[in-house]
């Protein structure tokens, strides 16, 4: 069980690494680390999720909370149930892009400020571990709540400016289904979209729209129709992979450069004060340079929910974005959405006269590798070692997160995953020979 719990969320194989046990007591002990008498929850597709929900909320109301069921929704409507309905929590049950028999958690207090190890998390692994006790005298009940409309509703803002446009979708059988059709028949265009029944069994590719083999369908669906642009979301709908004209993925960090247009090229007069764009330190050096170029400031933050959210309100940030394609938004409580990225991307296609893979090529201006994973079950290790083989170098050592060194021509960013025995490298460089002269230089490095 103690393998489940992660820095900032519980998830593994269920029910060999966690179970309806573990859930029932998560929901007993939350009131020991949340001050609350409600709370709202939703869970993605996995076939698991409503044997969770279900022990999970019965362990909540024996605890005295009331519990608000949404139901099967993506992640970015959970965070739209906490901040419309002013939950002081919520829970969502998702494994996010992870393989079809894992299952997880993520904890929300009020504003969506996430719960991570640091600030409950590890306290509450302690007490699921512990006898929860009887249940309380006055349980809680179980309520439903409907968001559809609201939840739609909200989004119409960012139609402004949609066009006759024709684009590909690719729901991934995962929780974008549930409101996608529903909101592209709010917008003009022509749009074809696949693999839009929920099925946890994820039949037609894997949840994780980042790994090539899971975007083929979609890559044949932006050619055989002729379509602008594509979009594949993950498995609990809250990440967006973009693919151009010719069906070729487009990295999240110069998609996050491309939608900034929204507001610094098209729609300036809806900035206010703000003119920030943030990115996290994996990204590469284009963004900032096209950023900029085009009236904007960027900012570096950490990697995480935790870190976009917080460089959004507290640097005037209009948009952000990881490196996974998750993109926040000032305009939606700096929260991320795929749906609002998809909507944004939407609008500013329909004013360009530009193809997007020319705008795309108009930001990249460097070799960047995109994320790179290596298994190991002692990621520090391997950091320790890059930065031991690197400290002789004369490259610039950075450990704000994990490991980054920095040459005149190149740089590197290593990191331990949050949530998988992985460790995570990008390379970027002036030319793509030097590109993969370093990598393989770095992975010398790690496997000696």
């Amino acid at each position: 069980m103690a393998n489940a719990f992660k820095s900032g969320c519980v998830r593994g194989p269920y029910p060999e690494s966690w179970n309806k046990e573990t859930a029932y007591r998560i929901g007993r002990n939350l009131h020991r680390i949340v001050d609350t008498d409600k709370t709202v929850i939703g869970w993605d597709a996995r076939l698991s999720s409503e044997e969770v929900f279900s022990y999970l909320s019965k362990g909540l109301t024996d605890s005295g909370i009331d519990v608000y069921s949404i139901g099967l929704v993506d992640t970015s409507a959970l965070y739209f149930a906490n901040m419309a309905y002013d939950f002081e929590s919520s829970i969502m049950i998702t494994a996010s892009h992870n393989p079809p028999g894992d299952n997880g958690m993520k904890f929300h207090r009020k504003n969506v400020v996430p719960i991570d190890k640091k600030t409950g998390l590890a306290e509450l692994e302690k007490l699921v571990q512990q006898d929860p006790g009887p249940p309380v005298e006055r349980k809680g009940s179980v309520h439903t709540l409907d968001i559809r409309q609201a939840y739609l509703d909200a989004h119409k803002r960012f139609m402004k400016g949609i066009g006759s446009l024709k684009v590909a979708y690719d729901c991934s059988n995962g929780a974008a289904s549930i409101f996608l059709n529903d909101m592209l028949r709010m917008v003009p265009g022509d749009y074809h979209v696949i693999n839009d029944t929920p099925d946890g069994n994820f039949p037609n590719h894997g949840p994780d729209p980042l790994q090539p083999e899971n975007l083929i369908q979609l890559k044949d669906l932006v050619l055989s129709t002729g379509s602008a642009m594509g979009i594949c979301f993950d498995g609990d709908g809250d990440r967006a992979i973009f693919l151009d004209e010719t069906g070729t993925m487009i990295m999240p960090d110069l998609m996050l450069a491309f939608l900034s247009r929204y507001y610094l090229v098209h729609y300036p007069e809806l900035m206010g004060d703000d003119h920030a764009i943030i990115a996290d330190l994996r990204s590469s050096s284009s963004v900032g340079e096209y950023v900029e170029q085009i009236g904007g400031t960027i900012v570096s933050t950490k990697t995480g929910h935790t870190a976009i959210q917080s460089g959004i309100q507290n640097n005037h940030g209009l948009i952000g974005a990881e490196l996974s394609g998750h993109y926040y938004f000032r305009d939606y409580y700096g929260q991320d959405s795929a749906f609002i990225a998809m909507l944004m991307a939407m609008s500013i296609m329909s004013q360009e006269e530009k193809a997007l893979s020319e705008l795309i090529g108009d930001i990249k201006r460097h070799s960047f590798s995109g994320e790179i994973n290596f298994s190991s079950n002692h990621p520090d290790e391997l950091l320790s070692s890059l930065e031991t083989h690197y400290r002789s170098t004369e490259g610039a050592i950075d450990k704000t997160e994990g490991v980054r060194v920095s040459f005149t021509n190149w740089w590197f960013l290593a990191r331990a995953s949050h949530t998988e025995p992985v460790l995570r490298l990008v390379v970027e460089a002036e030319n793509d020979e030097l590109m993969h002269d370093k990598i393989r230089e770095i992975k010398e490095v790690i496997t000696q």
